[in-house]
């Protein structure tokens, strides 16, 4: 089978293959020339050989010194693997065809790296790699049973393939071993992913972070990768760097350096790159320890979700129904998304939930509690390109594709309007910090993914320059304005927003 063929049905076992320019970069940040002869290097999941190619484009006739062990399931992969491998040892060794091809064939092995127990006697100095990617949901029911019984500590919750792979590579690493892999974002801030986050700042912490959101590395992934490395004796700064395409060649610039202690106190552990630009960097460091956060004076609630198919349309209707339950909905149609909400503006569109709690509940559905909907409220947005909320005084119900968020009595005592932090939520100050800091939520189209555990940590100026501020009359007339006035008033809170900030931050 050749490589085009191959591709096609890739998806299946959740393979995706790596561009050269990208293996060179992980082959960098692992630092994989310094090896010294005779070290064993590992790559858990080979696909079509591009990391074996690349190995031999880095360490050219020192390779042969070396002890590799590949590992790849799939068995026609694995033979275009041995020949892409061959070639390249070959055109980089100088050695004769018939040895490259044993060389190749001795390195390569068709088996599930996850069944070997090679991390039983770690002695991998080197591992490197590109693992699957599949998520628990998609997997056959047996096999998510094996690998959460064969590798309890990297299965939790709804994992992802990737994360066994992973983890035992890091346990396989020999006292002064290092790794890197093509990972997806999500490891950076999922909570499946707590675990190997710890591993990676505790066990062999992590020496570098590479964000490829921009890049378009795989261009028909579902997720953005990203790059982790890491060592058994790392240094106590994370190197950072983000990629970017230049023509048809993936590029990479250094963007700066961070403690890893950073990432150990950050809220859930995530992990996260710098701002490219340096004012934003400087804003964000301001950021870091701010007086007050979010969660401190927001409660923020799921909201409706119809958990099978079809039960949908049983509830949700373009005209009122005939149900003494029925509420005014946001976020029904099936095509407009979240667009039922704006910055500081809502615009109904004319559907309606009946809100008849027994049925649900006999359906298997149930439905939260109405008062989460009763007004006052903001409407978050779960998904946009920056932070988008509103704020409702009608009393919509709302599906998930938004979140129900009420003050605190914290805030209740404290005199802190919905307003005030509406403004601050909206903000291209807390749009520059929660890119940055939750930034590897991203999924295609570069959309941002919104939690209430994350939403809690946006940080908020003083509590007294939240309700001392301006920010009602400003918010109200937000909300009306259009054109240029919006762009102004949108000005206006923004530089009251810094101000607040600015005097309370270190």
């Amino acid at each position: 089978m050749d490589a085009d063929a191959l591709n096609d049905r890739r998806h299946v076992l959740g393979q995706y293959f790596t561009p050269p320019d990208l293996v060179d970069h992980v082959l960098e940040v692992a630092a994989a020339s310094t090896l010294e002869d005779g070290s064993r290097i590992l790559e858990p999941a080979c696909g079509a050989g591009a990391f074996l190619a690349g190995l031999a484009r880095c360490l050219r006739e020192r390779l042969l010194s070396m002890d590799l062990l590949a590992f790849e399931i799939d068995s026609e992969a694995a033979a275009l693997a041995r020949r892409t491998f061959a070639r390249a040892l070959i055109d980089h060794t100088g050695i004769a065809g018939a040895r490259a091809r044993r060389l190749a064939s001795r390195a390569i092995r068709v088996a599930d790296f996850l069944e070997t127990g090679l991390w039983k006697q770690p002695q991998i100095r080197l591992a490197v790699g590109n693992p699957p990617f599949l998520e628990a949901k998609r997997m056959p029911r047996a096999q998510k049973a094996t690998l959460r019984r064969a590798h309890p500590r990297w299965t939790k919750g709804a994992f992802d393939l990737y994360l066994p792979f992973m983890g035992r590579s890091l346990e396989a690493l020999s006292p002064l071993g290092r790794l890197a892999f093509v990972l997806p974002n999500k490891v950076c801030i999922a909570r499946y992913g707590r675990a190997l986050r710890s591993a990676l700042l505790h066990d062999a912490p992590l020496s570098s972070l590479t964000d490829l959101s921009m890049s378009g590395a795989f261009e028909d992934a579902a997720v953005y990768p990203i790059v982790v490395a890491a060592s058994r004796n790392a240094p106590p700064a994370v190197a950072l760097w983000s990629g970017y395409r230049n023509g048809d060649r993936l590029r990479f610039q250094h963007t700066g350096a961070l403690p890893r202690r950073v990432f150990a106190e950050a809220p859930d552990q995530v992990f996260f790159t710098l701002p490219e630009d340096r004012g934003a960097r400087a804003r964000w460091e301001r950021l870091l320890d701010p007086p007050a956060r979010l969660g401190q004076f927001l409660s923020i609630r799921w909201t409706v979700s119809f958990h099978r198919a079809g039960l949908r349309d049983r509830y949700l209707f373009p005209t009122r129904p005939a149900s003494k339950w029925a509420l005014k909905l946001l976020g029904a149609g099936r095509y407009q998304g979240n667009r039922d909400v704006d910055r500081y503006r809502i615009t109904w569109r004319g559907w309606w939930i009946d809100y008849d709690r027994s049925r649900a509940k006999a359906d298997g559905n149930p439905f939260p509690d109405p008062r989460i909907f009763a007004p006052p409220k903001l409407v978050i947005c779960q998904n946009a390109l920056r932070p988008r909320a509103a704020l409702d005084t009608t009393g919509y119900a709302l599906k998930d594709t938004f979140f129900a968020a009420h003050r605190t009595p914290a805030a209740q005592r404290d005199g802190i309007p919905l307003e005030a932090l509406l403004a601050v939520l909206n903000s291209d100050l807390v749009y520059e910090w929660y890119r940055t800091v939750f930034g590897m939520t991203r999924v295609r189209g570069g959309y941002l993914h919104f939690l209430a555990s994350y939403l809690n940590h946006v940080p908020l100026p003083a509590p007294h320059r939240l309700a001392s501020g301006p920010w009602r009359a400003l918010v109200q007339a937000r909300s009306r304005a259009e054109g240029a006035e919006a762009i102004d008033l949108d000005a206006r809170i923004e530089a009251a927003i810094r101000e607040a900030f600015n005097a309370t931050c270190p």
